[in-house]
């Protein structure tokens, strides 16, 4: 699976789409959930712990976790999120 691929697929793990990012205009702001949730893990706060703190399921966790760094151009490469009528 390409990086775009797996971005959009950590992502959907995220829940759905809410619209843009209100603090950096990605087209899709779950991308700071994601960012926040691996930042935690890589402090050294356990899977299951982070999961329960942002409310999210350890598979969306350890997904954020394997993206590695991200970028805003991984974010951009992914393409504009489906956002629900």
């Amino acid at each position: 699976m390409n990086r775009p691929a797996r971005v959009r697929a950590a992502l959907a793990l995220f829940g759905p789409a809410t619209g843009p990012c209100g603090l950096c205009g990605l087209p899709d702001r779950r991308h700071r959930l994601l960012e926040a949730v691996a930042e935690n893990v890589h402090a050294g706060d356990g899977v299951a712990f982070v999961a329960e703190m942002y409310g999210v399921s350890e598979t969306a966790v350890l997904a954020a976790v394997a993206l590695g760094r991200t970028t805003r151009r991984d974010f951009l490469r992914a393409g504009p999120p489906e956002v629900p009528a």
